[in-house]
């Protein structure tokens, strides 16, 4: 992402509880000029992102698109994340996976 100055652009930065999976997600929101896989820059674009640690591992969850309708849906973004929890069916590691002998 950058401005249309060609700088880098600071993402907007937050936490957010997500008691399903016992963390907290780093959230990311920033806005500006993207080029993704593409390699052209497009103005007016924006990207939520989430980042957590579950039972199982790390989780990284990211939206990208049009300004006007990904932030047009960051409550919902939100929303899915704090919402996350293993599904009741899934073998988790024993609590006592990570200790030493």
């Amino acid at each position: 992402f950058r401005s249309p100055e060609m700088r880098m652009v600071e993402p907007e930065r937050w936490e957010l509880d997500v008691p399903g999976l016992g963390s907290t997600a780093a959230m990311i929101q920033i806005v500006g000029e993207y080029a993704g896989m593409t390699g052209t820059y497009r103005p007016g674009q924006a990207l939520l992102g989430a980042v957590m640690e579950s039972p199982v591992g790390p989780v990284q969850l990211k939206l990208t698109g049009p300004e006007e309708v990904v932030l047009g849906v960051r409550e919902q973004f939100e929303a899915m994340v704090a919402g996350l929890a293993p599904r009741a069916d899934y073998p988790l590691p024993p609590a006592d996976a990570d200790a030493g002998p």
